[in-house]
């Protein structure tokens, strides 16, 4: 078997080297005291950006009549993925209006019927802030909460209770 000739083979080694070094360029943003991201050219900040030892997220949670707290799954807040019904969440905490996604999420919680008879009495949209390394590590209490939205779920009889 012979092999082809050196300048055969010139064009595609050449080729393949050059698009590695295109796509390895990024990389060299890592060491920059101002980094650019650039789609679709990107050093994926989002996995070698430092993380502080916290993390703020919107909650949700719901107080029953013994004081006993549930954290609702962000699927009462809104339609969509996880990352977007957390922004939307997120949104509208900066935006002060925490009070009306409280009321929203109290008259969905009357209504689902996964939530219905455990009693609630009031909902609550906070922002929890988790040490991450005690949270992956199982202590998945927050260290610090602020309440921007206190509001009662009206209980519904089971008769006033549209579908």
């Amino acid at each position: 078997m012979q092999s082809e000739p050196l300048e055969r083979r010139r064009g595609p080694v050449l080729l393949s080297v050059c698009a590695l070094a295109v796509v390895l360029s990024p990389i060299t943003q890592n060491w920059s005291r101002a980094p650019h991201d650039n789609f679709p050219l990107s050093y994926y900040p989002m996995f070698s950006a430092k993380r502080g030892a916290e993390y703020k997220t919107p909650t949700l949670v719901a107080l029953n009549d013994k004081g006993e707290r549930t954290v609702l799954s962000y699927e009462v807040a809104g339609s969509g993925g996880f990352n977007e019904v957390r922004r939307q969440i997120r949104s509208r905490i900066e935006h002060k209006k925490a009070k009306s996604l409280c009321r929203k999420v109290a008259k969905r919680v009357v209504r689902d019927e996964t939530l219905r008879g455990q009693n609630f009495t009031n909902i609550q949209v906070i922002t929890a802030t988790h040490n991450i390394d005690a949270y992956f590590a199982g202590n998945k209490a927050p260290v610090e909460e602020k309440v921007h939205a206190t509001c009662p779920v009206m209980q519904e009889t089971q008769a006033e209770v549209r579908p």
